[in-house]
């Protein structure tokens, strides 16, 4: 039962999983980068740790445009959960517009790309998100809250963009409250996320950290 709470947060992860700031500067697009995330999936009482990896693989070209390729692997309760993501900068913000399971050179365009980050990030802007996994469907209203929050992470400062998610994840014939709040830095993307949700009267948070090279 534990392993059934762990894949719905997992898919909520990936899923969703940026005043003159450009909200291109908050995805990282160097080829070869990879960002690793430690952090614990907490149900009820019951505590395990999960992980995540971001790298940043060679631009995937199409109809004359570039989009930037994460493969992003989670790992929870003994549970892999591996994607490629493809994100397109367009005039009023930064789009996920292709997803696979299997292979970065063969992307599933999305019928509705949905927005990441507006540009330009202004506190108080708002935007849905909609995305769709086999049976599992994702409705999020995304609400940037500030755009220079301090975050201090191992003896570090970073000015930080704050965005508060909330809708429904459904699975299984389950509309599951959802909760997501992530602070994003320039260059590194997002650095921490909390992801809450109650499923079957348990509540279910999950939590991850960037972890920062010394």
């Amino acid at each position: 039962m534990k392993l059934f709470y762990s894949c719905l947060v997992v898919g909520v992860l990936i899923c969703i999983g940026i005043t003159g700031i450009h909200a291109a500067d908050y995805l990282v697009t160097e080829t070869g980068k990879i960002l690793t995330y430690s952090g614990q999936i907490k149900i009820e009482d019951d505590v395990k740790d999960m992980s995540m990896t971001i790298e940043v693989l060679e631009p995937y070209e199409r109809d004359e445009m570039k989009w930037t390729v994460h493969k992003v692997e989670v790992n929870s309760a003994g549970q892999k959960n591996l994607q490629f993501k493809f994100y397109e900068i367009r005039e009023d913000g930064i789009y996920c517009v292709a997803e696979s399971k299997k292979s970065e050179e063969k992307p599933d365009v999305l019928d509705k790309p949905y927005m990441v980050l507006p540009i330009p990030p202004q506190t108080e802007k708002s935007w849905k998100i909609e995305t769709k996994e086999g049976s599992k469907k994702t409705k999020l209203t995304s609400v940037i809250q500030a755009v220079d929050v301090k975050l201090e992470k191992d003896d570090r400062t970073f000015n930080t963009i704050h965005i508060i998610s909330e809708g429904t994840a459904s699975a299984f014939g389950m509309d599951i409250p959802t909760k997501r709040e992530s602070w994003h830095t320039k260059e590194l993307g997002m650095i921490r996320q909390v992801t809450t949700q109650v499923i079957m009267s348990k509540k279910t948070t999950a939590e991850l950290n960037l972890v920062l090279n010394p």
